[in-house]
């Protein structure tokens, strides 16, 4: 029997190339060997035409993203495990769907990996 993770396996959406857009996104998204099942768990990106998750960051090290401000990644990484626990002790059923459906196999899709990121933190 093989052995399962330990986590849930961590995607940059940029590994797929530029120049994605809209369904193609999530065209490649399926494509991709051994991705079965995955889950984009970023903000809003309307190129790539991905709604924002519930569990996307509120919170950015970069001056450009749609967030609160804050000063490094490590920053938005703490603020963001601040932020989700209190969303779970809040029971907010966005964010509980969201987890519950998360399985072992789920693969999370964001733009950070493989630097340090919030969906080490759901994983």
């Amino acid at each position: 029997m093989a052995e399962q993770p330990l986590t849930n396996p961590i995607v940059n959406l940029k590994t797929l190339g530029h120049g994605y857009t809209g369904i193609a996104v999530r065209h490649a998204l399926n494509q991709q060997d051994g991705m079965g099942k995955w889950m984009y768990v970023g903000r809003r990106h309307l190129g790539g035409g991905l709604a924002q998750s519930p569990l996307a960051n509120p919170y950015s090290h970069l001056a450009q993203a749609n967030a609160q401000h804050v000063a490094t990644r490590d920053d938005a990484i703490e603020a963001y495990r601040h932020w989700l626990w209190q969303e779970l002790r809040a029971e907010n059923p966005m964010v509980l769907n969201v987890l519950h459906a998360i399985q072992l196999d789920t693969v999370l899709v964001c733009w950070c990996a493989p630097h340090p990121c919030h969906a080490q933190v759901i994983s």
